[in-house]
């Protein structure tokens, strides 16, 4: 999967069958932590929010109580659905386009947080 937040800002995540991981890129090099080890996730989440910037710091006011079009990667695969959050005591829950709540499975999950209507490319 690839996003494209801005001109010269695209993120990209590779499934690696082998460890049954998703591999993260920055501008087509490897993301590492601090440690200098590749970043990596068994789920990857991108959550399209209603994003604001909100000075001329950039930064930005993200509301993240409500709904939103989301895709989990997990398995090798890309789901296509929906986030809903009720309130800010409660836990966000993501669905499939049939309404059924996504079941995540136990390990790393990386949220990519998007500003709406954001360039995504899926490839399988």
């Amino acid at each position: 999967m690839q996003i494209k937040y801005e001109k010269n800002y695209l993120v990209s995540w590779v499934y690696d069958a082998a460890t049954e991981r998703y591999l993260r890129y920055q501008n087509g090099n490897l993301t590492l932590d601090e440690s200098g080890s590749q970043i990596f996730a068994n789920t990857v989440i991108v959550q399209e929010m209603d994003v604001e910037v909100v000075d001329n710091e950039g930064r930005k006011d993200i509301s993240t109580i409500g709904r939103g079009d989301a895709r989990v990667l997990m398995d090798g695969k890309s789901v296509r659905g929906y986030w809903k959050k009720n309130s800010r005591t409660e836990r966000t829950r993501f669905y499939d386009v049939g309404n059924r709540e996504i079941p995540l499975h136990p390990g790393k999950i990386w949220l990519e947080i998007v500003p709406q209507n954001t360039a995504m490319e899926v490839s399988s």
